[in-house]
């Protein structure tokens, strides 16, 4: 009877020690993906997009056999890889390949042009769900190209980090209900512009319009110039503000070009205001009355029109 306890005791210890197993489930493999960026270019505000050269490689066990043939890029719209190469390393299976990719992307306008930019590249797994294969960054190896200079541009170090994907859909796997969830990496490049010149190139013809629309108070307020250089001057405001938004997507909030520009474009009309009462005073005598708010007005508006777009500027440059 005591060796009949003390095989069943020998027997219960060797099952608890052996490896359970799971039926219906697959373990959870993790594959390393790195990325060294080169160049990037063709930054486009009007087709909302820009391109980004790479090398894009994976690290995994052998007995993984991860492919990068199984990996998609969500938010490009165009993706072009060439030299693929797959090495067996010890216990390693390394495979690299070098990719172009024109990346969809929304340009914050809001603050152009002291804009700041962070563009986003996502790696996603395209085969495998994240029970079955979850994607690690090569953060010791994932950078940018100290060759990297964009005219006008600060870049910062880029930010990689894994994450997981959920779609409302289960693409057809039967195994999968209601929803998908996929394993990706995604690379955050933050930039930032100087844009000091750019902003004096683009504005200058606003604010010569302004300027322009200045000078009509030192003519009488009968002399029929001061209306046909308020008039021009507001033309000139509108196709500077044409010619910029045609640089521009279209957006709905109110950035700073549109700031300024309707900014010069009240102005103006304030000055043609002026110049109708201005005008009016003369036409019932008042002349000294009508010659102080030409004083007063030109030098109203001067100085108001610069302290508010001090006041845009400097906030869009901070808040960049």
């Amino acid at each position: 009877m005591y060796f009949k306890w003390r095989r069943l005791y020998f027997l219960a210890v060797l099952l608890a020690s052996l490896p359970k197993i799971s039926f219906g489930q697959s373990s959870n493999d993790t594959c390393e993906v790195g990325v060294f960026i080169s160049s990037i270019y063709d930054l486009d505000y009007l087709h909302q997009s820009f391109t980004v050269e790479y090398w894009l490689w994976t690290l995994s066990d052998t007995a993984l056999h991860h492919s990068l043939s199984s990996l998609e890029f969500p938010n490009a719209k165009l993706v072009t890889i060439s030299h693929p190469d797959n090495e067996r390393r010890n216990s390693l299976s390394w495979s690299t390949e070098q990719c172009r990719s024109t990346v969809i992307h929304q340009w914050n306008t809001l603050n152009f042009p002291f804009d700041a930019q962070t563009l986003h590249v996502v790696i996603e797994e395209a085969d495998k769900t994240s029970d079955k294969l979850s994607l690690a960054v090569d953060s010791e190896n994932t950078k940018l190209s100290n060759w990297i200079a964009l005219d006008g541009w600060t870049i910062f170090p880029i930010k990689a980090h894994a994450l997981t994907r959920t779609y409302a859909t289960t693409y057809g796997d039967p195994d999968l209900k209601g929803s998908s969830n996929y394993s990706a990496v995604e690379l955050d490049i933050h930039m930032k512009r100087n844009g000091i010149g750019l902003f004096f190139k683009l504005f200058s013809g606003v604010y010569i319009a302004f300027a322009i629309a200045m000078m009509v108070f030192f003519f009488q307020p009968t002399s029929e110039v001061r209306y046909s250089l308020a008039v021009g001057a507001l033309f000139a405001a509108v196709a500077n503000k044409y010619i910029i938004d045609s640089l521009l997507p279209a957006t709905v909030g109110f950035t700073l070009v549109d700031k300024i520009h309707v900014i010069t474009f009240l102005y103006i009309l304030g000055v043609v205001m002026f110049s109708g009462i201005a005008l009016h005073l003369q036409h019932i005598g008042k002349h000294s009355d009508s010659d102080k708010l030409d004083k007063r007005a030109m030098w109203l508006l001067l100085f108001s029109y610069v302290a508010i777009n001090a006041f845009f500027i400097l906030r869009a440059t901070l808040q960049a």
